[in-house]
């Protein structure tokens, strides 16, 4: 399992790179409160949106 700050690093080196796709596959278990695998793809993809997607101004 990686955690979403080593998954940023990398994503981030890749961008670097040049790369301008990722695909992440995401484990589906279940966890605490989520009690449906799609609750628990969906909380791990707004982490990831959040620390990888760049801030935008609004206006």
């Amino acid at each position: 399992m990686t955690h979403v700050y080593d998954l940023v690093k990398r994503i981030r080196a890749l961008s670097d790179a040049g790369a301008d796709m990722y695909a992440v596959h995401l484990p589906s278990y279940r966890h605490g409160e989520f009690t449906v695998n799609q609750d628990m793809m969906t909380n791990q993809l707004e982490l990831l949106g959040e620390h990888v997607i760049p801030k935008v101004a609004r206006g």
